[in-house]
């Protein structure tokens, strides 16, 4: 799979997570079980080892191509997913 299809499924992921673990109000996302769910789903589809993490934070860094994944959303959080090696 290239790693646009990769970045692809990740994000439809991510978008279905949000949904679910997300309060009604949008004010409360449970950090925990989402990264969990997604490390959960990237491990099936993607084999590997796979680290997410969920917060209030900005990062710099190099990277292999495609092994990261970094988003901001709109209410400030960052979600960042990364393939360790």
């Amino acid at each position: 799979m290239s790693d646009n299809a990769k970045k692809s499924k990740a994000i439809d992921h991510i978008q279905e997570g949000l949904k679910s673990y997300t309060s009604y109000d949008k004010t409360y996302i449970d950090q925990g079980k989402f990264c969990k769910n997604v490390v959960q789903e990237m491990k099936a589809k993607n084999n590997g080892t796979w680290i997410c993490i969920m917060g209030e934070f900005d990062s710099y860094g190099t990277e292999s191509t495609g092994s990261v994944l970094y988003i901001r959303l709109d209410h400030g959080k960052t979600i960042m997913i990364f393939q360790a090696s």
